[in-house]
């Protein structure tokens, strides 16, 4: 190797290479470089960032039409039910779930599979949970499960709705990502279960969060549609009137405009806590959250009130603004009226348990908006599916169901498959009753 030979550095220089300047030789020769096959950086970035937002979006943050579960999802169940883990089975290490789902089906994190397993376990998170757990999986209050060597689970009863059919040719089989394996491309779901518990998702520049609804609602608006296929949104909200959400709480937005978020697939509705009025001795009473919005925890409306009534300077100032000395009089105003040593005809027309209530509203989260966005995966790509079509497209999509062979509603069936959507209908009218 050559010796550079070395310039003295003048001070506050700025060296620029001519073009007819020779490299050292310590770098590459140009000519031995082949470029033929290069190409911009900008381009390779944009097609790179690209199938990844692809693989978020087909594979990671949406559910599908078909079955209502994300891939991961499908896969922890298909796990548990390939190790017998299933409803009055014993329950399982939770770490030899998540240990199984990596190993066969889904090269990730160990803690996103584990979140993942929570999630579906936790009863407060889904209107029907898909897993029965044994041991700390999380509150309401946001409180973490505990790891997943202390934990236990195995399937639901109800997940026999996504499960029962896997070995009846239902649904076709892929390899999995080493071929090792072969895994369900979806699992057959004898209900559109996307409906029933909701999805919440987000992935790159698109996100979805489907409400979750009642199981003896849905199914009496799927034995409708399979009667009257062109049924409008009017005739099928008769049967299903709105959201049905884990924790409970009231919806307070008006049925039209209901019925126009499940017909454009956006929106948003109101939702409020419930709360009852307890009567105790000598004509006094108290008042009792019984349910929550969605999202909404006990832990986060005393937090609000804490921060509320001992409010901290914002930051940069030495006081308290004028808003927030306001907020803490007419928050503690407010409860402590309750407290009053008066006339109870007195008492009862001051402080009259609505008024607190829609006192409380103004200040604490105990009303909310919930957003709607039915956005999901389907064979087609994402798209926004409008609610009410969602269940025909449930049936119609040929590479999800059993049920495209619909049409034998009375007699005697000609095939097995027709015999099937028979005893599928039998069996939505007995879950109805």
């Amino acid at each position: 190797m050559s010796k550079v030979e070395e310039k003295p550095i003048k001070k506050n220089a700025v060296f620029v290479r001519k073009a007819t300047d020779v490299l050292p030789d310590y770098f590459a020769p140009l000519e031995r470089i082949n470029f033929s096959d290069a190409i911009p950086l900008g381009r390779y970035a944009s097609t790179q960032y690209l199938q990844y937002a692809i693989a978020t979006v087909k594979d990671r943050a949406l559910p599908r039409l078909a079955d209502g579960q994300k891939p991961v999802q499908s896969r922890i169940l298909y796990a548990m039910w390939e190790m017998n883990a299933t409803a009055g089975n014993p329950r399982k290490k939770s770490a030899r779930v998540v240990g199984d789902v990596l190993g066969k089906f889904h090269p990730h994190g160990d803690s996103s599979v584990y979140d993942a397993l929570v999630r579906i376990a936790q009863n407060f998170t889904l209107r029907y949970p898909l897993v029965d757990g044994e041991g700390n999986f999380g509150s309401r209050d946001g409180d973490d499960a505990a790891a997943m060597r202390y934990t236990e689970a195995r399937l639901t009863k109800f997940s026999e709705v996504l499960l029962s059919e896997l070995n009846e040719g239902t649904v076709d089989f892929i390899p999995n990502y080493d071929g090792s394996v072969n895994e369900p491309c979806l699992l057959p779901a004898r209900l559109p279960v996307l409906l029933l518990n909701g999805a919440s998702g987000i992935a790159v520049g698109m996100a979805t969060e489907v409400p979750s609804h009642n199981l003896g609602e849905v199914a009496s608006a799927v034995v409708s549609l399979i009667k009257k296929p062109d049924m409008t949104i009017k005739q099928v909200m008769r049967h299903i009137k709105g959201p049905d959400f884990p924790g409970g709480a009231q919806i307070i937005t008006s049925a039209s405009d209901i019925a126009e978020v499940y017909a454009t697939g956006r929106g948003a509705v109101r939702v409020r806590a419930r709360w009852v009025v307890e009567k105790l001795a000598r004509g006094q009473w108290q008042l009792v959250v019984a349910e929550l919005p969605p999202g909404v925890s006990s832990r986060k409306i005393q937090e609000e009130i804490d921060a509320i009534t001992n409010p901290q300077p914002r930051a940069g100032k030495k006081s308290i603004s004028v808003t927030q000395q306001k907020e803490k009089q007419a928050m503690l105003g407010l409860w402590e009226k309750p407290k009053e040593d008066i006339d109870i005809r007195h008492y009862a027309f001051e402080c009259d348990p609505d008024w607190i209530e829609n006192e409380s509203v103004k200040y604490l989260e105990s009303q909310n908006i919930n957003h709607w966005n039915f956005l999901n995966d389907d064979t087609k790509g994402p798209m926004v599916f409008v609610w009410m079509p969602a269940i025909s497209i449930y049936f119609n999509d040929p590479d999800g169901h059993e049920l495209e062979f619909i049409g034998v509603l009375s007699g005697k069936p000609k095939s097995d498959k027709e015999k099937r959507v028979v005893t599928f209908i039998e069996w939505l009218k007995i879950k109805n009753e």
